[in-house]
């Protein structure tokens, strides 16, 4: 019955490979909604249109140098407009990060949606893995960048600044 109930949870992420219209993201918070109820809801081709970026690295999660390409999050950013000091992601099993839009970078963060040319599904930490070039650069390997590397991305919103 467990079995059954995450296969139908799963299928739905699983669909965006074969289907590059399903929606594979959904943004909150961004200048683009005409409303503050509004979301919008992302697709690979969507992702696709956007600049992309190609990075070779291995993580800690992986045991070898695998090729991983995305978008850049402030290029996703960029697109979007945000109406926030912070930008949020979450994960399919509600795990979260934030990071402040100050702290994106020219190389780094990368919303991944191919590794070594290929969709990652849920099981292989897809079908968004949020990515650092950790091999070329010794200042992302720290505990804060590794927390922030989530996989399984499903949404992302804009965190307005505090104060």
């Amino acid at each position: 019955m467990i079995r059954a109930l995450l296969l139908f949870l799963l299928l739905p992420l699983a669909a965006f490979a074969q289907d590059p219209g399903a929606t594979l993201l959904t943004i909150a918070g961004s200048r683009l909604q005409s409303g503050a109820d509004k979301e919008l809801e992302v697709n690979m081709a969507w992702l696709r249109a956007l600049p992309q970026q190609s990075i070779r690295t291995s993580t800690i999660w992986t045991h070898q140098v695998d090729d991983f390409q995305g978008v850049l999050l402030r290029d996703l950013v960029a697109a979007v407009g945000t109406l926030g000091g912070s930008v949020r992601l979450q994960a399919l099993d509600g795990y979260e990060v934030t990071i402040p839009l100050a702290e994106l970078g020219l190389d780094a963060p990368v919303l991944a949606y191919l590794r070594n040319g290929q969709p990652m599904s849920v099981r292989e930490r897809g079908p968004i893995w949020v990515l650092y070039p950790f091999d070329t650069h010794p200042e992302y390997r720290n505990e804060t960048t590794y927390g922030r590397a989530i996989w399984q991305v499903t949404r992302i919103s804009f965190v307005a600044p505090e104060g």
